[in-house]
């Protein structure tokens, strides 16, 4: 996408998919051009090629007939890079009649799949944005999309979608709304406009900025502040324990390399865990001493001590429960 687009409709319809690649039966809010989306000519309702013009003929928003290919569509959308008024397209499915896909006007209903799970889409209502380029002028009331499909050059499909720069997938309908209740406005922004190399869309970028960086000492200072040990309190249970005769207690953000000294008020140790891994960021503790024994409930001090970065102490209180194997 080359644009950077504001676009503006009068619809309260919900979106069920976010693009699409191809696309058919097109129409215009004052008027666009108007496209087939039926996979097969014999399925659709003049015979037409999917992602080509539907060759039939529909009425305005004030009962004008419209010329041949040119529909309805309740919005617009601008360039604001350029301010231009862009032309919009809109494909309808030929064989769901019943969802709207033979009238030529932009009205999704709220059908996603049939009995069958097949794709029903609320008709295949798809919305196209085509920029300003070869052949495709700048908003023309479709017409300047329609002289490319009637001009008999090989490929009009491919000259016409070359200049398609946003798609708005399958729209569908939200029926807790009358249709067109509220207005919808979408932005669509990037930094920088494609450039073209012959046929292909080329964007430049990278991520000098804004890439990870390893070995850090300074950000790795300042993250030790988010060390925890969850929870804390401690009431005699946690999250993290699987079966009744677990106890586990976590302790979080923890760096690559460091050495958790757990003591008593009186500064007895009681247990020492080591990490040396960078697949997690936090270790467990069982609730037990160096020997495998339940500690007894009180007062604790984490002493948390990272080489090359620093040091936490953290005060944790814990109550031990009793063992109870009826509940949990």
């Amino acid at each position: 996408a080359s644009d950077n687009i504001h676009a503006m409709a009068d619809s309260a319809a919900d979106a069920t998919s976010d693009a699409m690649d191809s696309a058919g039966e097109m129409a215009d809010d004052a008027m666009d051009s108007a496209g087939e989306m039926a996979d097969e000519a014999a399925l659709s309702q003049y015979g037409d090629d999917k992602i080509n013009i539907k060759r039939g003929v529909t009425k305005d928003w004030n009962g004008n007939t419209l010329p041949e290919g040119l529909g309805y569509f309740p919005g617009y959308a601008i360039d604001v890079l350029t301010g231009e008024r862009l032309n919009i397209g809109f494909g309808e499915y030929s064989f769901l009649a019943g969802d709207n896909g033979a009238d030529m006007l932009w009205n999704p209903t709220s059908s996603e799949l049939d009995e069958m799970d097949s794709p029903l889409f609320g008709g295949f209502h798809s919305v196209f944005v085509f920029k300003k380029g070869d052949l495709v002028d700048s908003y023309d009331e479709g017409q300047s999309i329609i002289n490319v499909f009637n001009s008999g050059f090989f490929g009009v499909e491919r000259i016409v979608f070359n200049q398609c720069t946003w798609v708005y997938g399958y729209p569908i309908q939200n029926d807790a709304f009358p249709f067109l209740a509220t207005d919808v406005t979408i932005k669509l922004r990037v930094n920088e406009p494609y450039e073209s190399s012959g046929d292909l869309p080329v964007y430049e970028f990278n991520t000098a900025e804004i890439h990870a960086l390893a070995n850090q000492n300074d950000v790795a200072k300042e993250n030790l502040d988010k060390v925890k040990v969850v929870p804390n309190p401690y009431y005699g249970f946690s999250e993290y324990e699987k079966n009744k005769l677990s106890n586990e207690v976590k302790i979080t953000n923890l760096p690559k390399e460091c050495t958790v000294k757990i003591f008593t008020l009186d500064g007895s140790l009681v247990k020492t865990i080591k990490k040396d891994s960078d697949s997690q960021t936090s270790i467990s503790w069982n609730v037990k001493n160096e020997q495998g024994i339940a500690v007894a409930s009180g007062l604790y001090i984490f002493h948390i001590e990272a080489p090359g970065i620093g040091e936490k102490i953290i005060k944790w209180f814990g109550v031990q429960r009793e063992i109870d194997l009826d509940s949990f």
